[in-house]
Order: C-alpha cells, then structure tokens, then sequence
C-alpha cells in the first residue's frame, strides 16, 4: 500500500525535525531529554532527563556516553556516570560529562536506559541518540595552538647534531678564574 504525502506537509514535517535537532529537546514516550548543540574540548557537558512516567523501584536511569571517532569510525564507550535514583515523575536528572581536550572524537553519542540496579545487561528501557550526534569542537585558543606547533610545509628536519665538550683543566683540576678554556665541538651534519 502507496501512501502519498502532499509536498508541502512533507516540508513541513522536515522543517520541524530539522528544528527540533537543533532545539537540543528529544521527547521519547518515557522521557524527555535535553542535550548540548555542542561539546566543547576540555569543558563538561550535561545531558538532563526528565522521566514522563514512573519506573519500578528496584530500577535506575543511566547514560553510557558512547562517541564516534575523528575518522567516522564507532568508538564505543567514551565515559559512563553512576546510575542516578528515580526522583519523580517531572524532576529532572543531571548527567554531566567532559570533553576531553585533545580527543580523537568527531561527535557523542548518548545511550540512556533504565535498567533494575543500572545493570546494562537488563534493560527495559532504553534510547540511543542517534540523530547526528553532539558534535565535539575544539576551542579558537586550542585550534591556535595546534596552527603553532604544525610543522611548516616544505620542512624537512634533519638528524644533524651539534655538542660541546669541555676538555680537563691542567692537571685534571677544576677550571679557577682565568684559567683558559679548551672546548671540543662535536658535531655531524645529515647530507640529506
């Protein structure tokens, strides 16, 4: 069976999700969610849940911070937070996370469940944020340090060396003032 959905509903459905990606709220059946637009490298960021609906008591709600690496590739596990008790029905849950500086991390992706004890293995609620992932940025301060250190293009560095050898004084004393000084330079300079 063919469903024909006029095009300017489909527009419309589009521009809505598109804003609703970049509001940050993710509303689940259980929950509601509430993520950063962005990680900054070397600052903490939170994911806040707030639970819908009541969950059986020997249960906790968790989030397994879970990234995508600098290539695309999966991951896995970047961090995890303790399980945190249900509080009610319309109180909120505060999840805080670190960006850590100088990951190979292209975005977050946040796996939050309820399961009996925070057990991962025994689910009966979960939600992995899938939409595009919480992009990790770098700030302008750590890109300028980065643009510093980057070696020049064209720059070919070589393994020459140069060394200096003081020589014994007289009589294999210690050098006293006024004494002259003799000095072996070593040195070996790389012909490529």
């Amino acid at each position: 069976m063919n469903i024909k959905i006029p095009f300017r509903l489909s527009a419309i459905a589009v521009v809505f999700a598109v804003l609703s990606a970049t509001a940050g709220v993710v509303e689940l059946d259980w929950c509601t969610l509430e993520v950063p637009d962005v990680a900054w490298s070397g600052e903490d960021f939170q994911i806040k849940l707030t639970p819908k609906e009541e969950i059986p008591a020997d249960c906790n709600i968790s989030i397994h911070m879970h990234h995508v690496k600098g290539d695309g590739k999966w991951g896995g596990l970047y961090q995890m937070r303790p399980a945190q008790n249900f509080a009610g029905v319309g109180k909120t849950l505060v999840f805080t996370f670190t960006a850590k500086a100088d990951s190979n991390v292209k975005e977050f992706r946040p796996v939050i469940f309820v399961a009996p004890h925070g057990n991962f293995n025994k689910q009966i609620k979960k939600y992995a944020y899938q939409k595009t992932g919480i992009p990790y940025r770098k700030t302008e301060a750590q890109l300028a340090r980065e643009a510093a250190r980057k070696r020049p293009e064209g720059v070919d560095f070589k393994k020459s060396r140069l060394s200096v050898e003081r020589l014994p004084g007289p009589d294999g004393r210690f050098y006293r003032k006024g004494d002259t000084v003799t000095v072996r330079v070593n040195y070996h300079l790389d012909p490529g």
